[in-house]
């Protein structure tokens, strides 16, 4: 199941609020690259091409939990200039990458933007107040039951792809940059 070209474009909105030129953005995929997060990840490069800052997208690789957060944000705060916005994976990854970007006196979203993927649990603690995409798990396990009942009736059935809509959450860890808000090391 994929997103479609709506989520694309409602995931680059909130990032691209700013009028601040030096706009760079970090998307953390996970570590393993199958075929729905090559997708994700085309998708994702296409929608900031798009929206002219294809050129200052950067990537980390990381583990899909909150330790790969942390060593995501450990990994940015050394890059200079530093993006002014992060898509996260998930929730967990985006709850490590903020907790350790707080503590190294990163404001958020005052200097950085962070937006999560899954609209957990996670995304709705007071402290964090992520914004994240909201998936439909309810038409997406529907779609998933309806694929393996037809494998099972035959299992020659071709594979199908579908795309799913998706929501963003809005929430307070994203906003227009301040201009020249973006810390240096």
């Amino acid at each position: 199941m994929r997103c479609g070209s709506k989520t694309r474009q409602a995931l680059a909105f909130p990032l691209i609020t700013s009028s601040d030129s030096d706009i760079r953005v970090l998307r953390m995929p996970g570590l393993k690259q199958g075929r729905m997060q090559a997708n994700a990840t085309k998708g994702y490069l296409f929608a900031m091409q798009g929206h002219g800052i294809g050129d200052r997208t950067v990537m980390i690789s990381t583990e899909y939990t909150e330790a790969g957060g942390h060593a995501a944000a450990h990994k940015l705060l050394d890059l200079d200039p530093r993006p002014t916005a992060v898509v996260c994976a998930n929730d967990r990854c985006a709850f490590g990458l903020v907790e350790t970007l707080v503590r190294a006196g990163v404001q958020v979203p005052g200097n950085i933007s962070v937006i999560g993927f899954d609209d957990s649990s996670v995304a709705r603690f007071p402290f964090l107040d992520l914004t994240s995409v909201r998936p439909d798990p309810r038409r997406m396990a529907a779609l998933a039951i309806d694929a393996a009942e037809r494998r099972i009736e035959d299992p020659a059935s071709p594979v199908t792809e579908h795309r799913v809509m998706v929501s963003l959450a809005v929430r307070s860890s994203t906003g227009a940059a301040l201009r020249g808000g973006n810390l240096k090391r």
